[in-house]
C-alpha cells in the first residue's frame, strides 16, 4: 500500500511525523522545565533557608553550651551573661523557623523539629538556671569550708601554743620548786652540821643563833605550798615543816638543859638528828616526786605536740585535696581528702587518753571546730556531685 503512495504525499508524510515528534519533545521539555522551576523555587524559598535556620541554631547552641561550659569552670559572671544573650540569638533563629513553617508547604517535618527544638531549649535554660544556683552554692559552700577550716587550724595552733606554754611554765616552777628545795636542804643540813661542830664546847649562844637560821624555812616551804596540787607532795610539804618545828623544840630544850644542868642531854641531840633526817629525806622525796612529775610531764606535752602537729599537716592534705579536687574537677580527689579526718579523729581519742579532765574543754571545742570542718566539706563534695550532674544533663 505505502508503495502506491506518490512521493509528493509521501513527503507531506514525513514532515508531518517530524513536526509530530517536535510538539512532543518540545511539549515534554516545557513540562520537566516547568518541574524545574518549581523544585528551583522549592529550593530558594523553602529548602536553604531552613538550612541558614537549622545552621543558626546549631551555631547558637553551640555559644550557648561553650559559655556555660566557661561559666562552670570560671565561675566568672561574664559568661553567665553570654549565655543568656546566646538565648535571645538563640529565640531568634527559632522564630524565622516559625516564619518559615507557616509559608514552606513542602517542609511536613519541620513543624514537628522546631517543637523538639523549642522543648530543649526551654530544659536548656532551666539547666542554666540550676547550674547558676549550684555555682552560687558551691560558692558559699567553698566560703564557709575555708572560714571553718581557718577555725579549725586555729584552735590547732592555739592548743600546740598552750601545750608549749603549758611546758614552760611546768619547767620553770620544777626548777623553782628544785631550787627551793635545795635551798631547804642546804639551810637544814648547815644548820645541823654546825652544831655539831659547837656541841662539843656547849657554846649555847651559838647553838641557838645556830637554830634562830632555820626559821627562815618555813616561808620558803610556805610560797612551796602555792604552786603544789598533787596531796603527796602537800603531805611531804606538811611533814617537812613539822620536822622543822620539832627540830628546833628540841634543840631549844637542848639548850635549857645546858643552861639550867650545866651538861647537854645526849638523848634530845639524838632526837633532833632524827627530826633532820626525817626533814631530810622527806626533801629528797619532795624533789623525786618533782622530777618524775617533771619527767611525766614532759613526756604527755610532747606527745601531745606530736600528735596536734600531725593534724595540723593531715588537715592541711584536707585542703589540699579540696582544692586540688576542685581545679581538675575531680570529686574523688576531693572524697579521697575527706578520709583524713578519720585520722585526726584516732589522734584526738590518743591525747583524750592523757588530758586531765580540768583541761578537757579544750580538747572539746577543738574535736567540735574539725566536726563543723567535716560537715562542710561532705557538704560541698554533695554540692559538686550534683553540680556534675547538672553539666551532664547540659551536654
Amino acid at each position: 500500500m505505502f508503495k502506491n503512495i506518490k512521493l509528493g504525499t509521501k513527503i507531506g508524510l514525513g514532515f508531518g511525523c517530524l513536526i509530530v515528534i517536535t510538539l512532543l519533545v518540545g511539549g515534554m521539555s516545557v513540562y520537566t522545565m516547568r518541574g524545574a522551576a518549581t523544585e528551583s523555587i522549592n529550593l530558594a524559598n523553602e529548602f536553604v533557608p531552613q538550612i541558614d535556620v537549622a545552621m543558626d541554631i546549631r551555631y547558637q547552641t553551640n555559644d550557648i553550651m561553650f559559655a556555660m561550659r566557661g561559666y562552670e569552670y570560671a565561675e566568672h559572671e561574664q559568661y553567665y551573661q553570654e549565655a543568656l544573650s546566646e538565648i535571645k540569638h538563640l529565640d531568634a533563629a527559632i522564630a524565622e523557623g516559625d516564619k518559615l513553617k507557616k509559608s514552606a508547604v513542602n517542609l511536613v517535618k519541620l513543624p514537628g523539629i522546631l517543637e523538639t527544638i523549642k522543648t530543649a531549649r526551654n530544659q536548656y535554660v532551666e539547666l542554666i538556671e540550676l547550674t547558676r544556683q549550684g555555682l552560687n552554692d558551691i560558692k558559699a559552700g567553698r566560703t564557709t569550708m575555708n572560714t571553718n577550716a581557718d577555725e579549725f587550724m586555729k584552735f590547732a595552733y592555739a592548743y600546740l601554743e598552750n601545750q608549749k606554754s603549758a611546758l614552760a611554765t611546768e619547767m620553770t616552777e620544777r626548777d623553782d620548786k628544785l631550787r627551793s628545795m635545795n635551798i631547804l636542804m642546804t639551810i637544814g643540813t648547815g644548820a645541823h652540821m654546825e652544831i655539831l661542830e659547837t656541841k662539843s664546847a656547849n657554846n649555847i649562844d651559838q647553838i641557838q643563833k645556830i637554830v634562830n637560821q632555820m626559821d627562815t624555812i618555813a616561808p620558803i616551804i610556805a610560797t612551796l605550798r602555792k604552786t603544789v596540787r598533787k596531796e603527796e607532795n602537800i603531805k611531804l610539804l606538811d611533814s617537812m615543816d613539822t620536822s622543822v618545828s620539832a627540830y628546833k623544840d628540841i634543840m631549844k630544850s637542848y639548850v635549857d638543859g645546858i643552861k639550867k644542868n650545866g651538861a647537854a642531854d645526849d638523848t634530845l641531840f639524838v632526837q633532833a638528828k632524827g627530826a633532820m633526817a626525817t626533814f631530810l629525806a622527806n626533801s629528797k622525796n619532795f624533789i623525786a616526786a618533782q622530777q618524775a612529775s617533771l619527767k611525766q610531764n614532759t613526756e604527755e606535752r610532747n606527745f601531745k605536740m606530736i600528735e596536734i602537729n600531725d593534724m595540723i599537716d593531715l588537715g592541711n592534705v584536707v585542703r589540699i585535696k579540696f582544692n586540688q579536687g576542685q581545679a581538675v574537677r575531680d570529686v574523688k580527689i576531693m572524697v579521697e581528702g575527706e578520709k583524713n579526718f578519720e585520722l585526726i579523729y584516732e589522734k584526738i581519742k590518743r591525747i583524750r587518753q592523757v588530758t586531765s579532765v580540768k583541761d578537757m574543754a579544750e580538747i572539746d571545742n577543738f574535736e567540735k571546730s574539725m566536726k563543723s570542718y567535716q560537715q562542710t566539706f561532705l557538704d560541698f563534695i554533695t554540692q559538686w556531685k550534683k553540680l556534675d550532674e547538672i553539666a551532664v544533663k547540659r551536654i
